[in-house]
This record gives C-alpha cells, structure tokens and sequence, in this order.
C-alpha cells in the first residue's frame, strides 16, 4: 500500500527519496494517508459506542448552543446535550454515536 522506496546516504541511513514519488504519478499520497487516518480513527471511535466516560466539559458545541463539548480521557471529543452542566464541570457521558473525528453522547 504506502511503501517507501529508500535510498541509502553516505552515513548508510535510509530516507525517503521523494524524487521517486513525484516522478511515479504519487501525488495522492497525501490524500491516501489522510483516508487511511479517517479510517483507523472511525475504527477507534466506534469502539467507544457504548461506552461511558468521565468528561471535563470545555465549552459550547460549535452547531448548537443547546449542546456542549468536552473531552475524555483519551483526549476525544463528545458532543452531548447542555442541560444545567457548566464549562469546567466534569460529567459521565455514554458514547451513542460517532464519525471519524467526534463522539456524540448523552450524560448518565
């Protein structure tokens, strides 16, 4: 898939020869990698669908004042309903949905 073609320096360490990739039409592997880490990072997040997390609640989702934001231990974002919660509070979130880059949630 996204193998590199090495070249050898005078010190015999590898590099990437990046004169390879252009002159062999490799222009999307930019593209390639970005829709490899969507991917894995759809992978990651499903398997937190289900699960609950301590979350440190850090302001308002960017689509809806009616909705908050926070982050969990693992550093992922979920999306939940405001309801009373406050920025700085922690709450317990259940993971019911996600995409690639957000978890969306309800508070337990």
């Amino acid at each position: 898939m996204l193998k590199a073609r090495l070249k050898e320096t005078r010190e015999n360490e590898p590099i990437y020869d990046h004169e390879y990739w252009r002159n062999n039409g490799r222009e999307d592997t930019l593209e390639e990698i970005i829709e490899l880490q969507r991917r894995l990072s759809l992978e990651s997040n499903q398997k937190d669908v289900g699960k609950t997390f301590e979350v440190l609640i850090e302001g308002e989702s960017k689509r809806s004042k009616k909705q908050l934001f926070g982050r969990n231990t693992q550093n992922k974002v979920i999306i939940f309903d405001r309801k009373d919660f406050k920025i700085g509070e922690y709450v317990q979130v259940k993971v019911t949905s996600c995409t690639s880059a957000t978890l969306f949630g309800e508070t337990i």
